[in-house]
């Protein structure tokens, strides 16, 4: 179990929204979150930031595998979608995504975690970022947990969300493997 997590209706229209007053970094950034999915087979935003133009989002797609991208307006940043798909209603994921669009190897410019797990192998995948590259995340635009700009709202729950501004994190500065159960849990959590 997770504890305080916020319960997202997509009925209900329901989410969280921050637009920063100024842009932070966007180049280094990682965002942390744990999400169970109350609704399988249908399109939900977990977490974005997006003027129409420019957009960063972690999504869950109709087909319940992962897609997260990054858009500048003309071209993907970078864009992936997992192999692996989610459809355990009563199973906690753990996700993490690091950006360090300084970093001199390409391939670490955006890493995914699951519970965990570093993720390398997926079903799509466009662009990676070059070191002049500026994510939409930490700009001074609108930032919203559980929906897009244009709406597509989530049907779940979500807790501990991060946004990390200025550092690239792999996900044991979050989490940990339990020495009771062996599963993927929160960092500070009871085993």
């Amino acid at each position: 179990t997770i504890d305080n997590s916020l319960r997202f209706n997509a009925g209900d229209s329901s989410y969280l929204a921050r637009t920063p007053g100024s842009a932070g970094n966007r180049k280094t950034w990682t965002v942390s979150l744990w999400f169970k999915k109350s609704l399988l087979g249908t399109e939900q935003v977990l977490f974005s930031a997006d003027n129409d133009t420019i957009k960063t989002a972690l999504k869950l797609e109709s087909s319940d595998l992962i897609q997260a991208f990054d858009y500048d307006g003309s071209n993907y940043n970078f864009r992936f979608i997992t192999s692996q798909v989610f459809r355990d209603p009563s199973a906690w994921y753990h996700l993490v995504l690091t950006a360090d669009y300084t970093n001199g190897v390409a391939a670490d410019r955006y890493r995914f975690y699951i519970n965990g797990e570093r993720v390398t192998s997926f079903s799509s995948t466009e662009g990676g970022p070059l070191t002049t590259d500026d994510s939409a995340w930490n700009n001074n635009i609108a930032h919203y947990v559980g929906r897009w700009h244009g709406g597509t709202y989530l049907g779940s729950y979500v807790a501990e969300f991060y946004n990390v501004d200025g550092q690239s994190l792999g996900p044991d500065s979050f989490g940990e493997t339990s020495s009771t159960t062996n599963q993927w849990i929160p960092l500070d959590s009871d085993d």
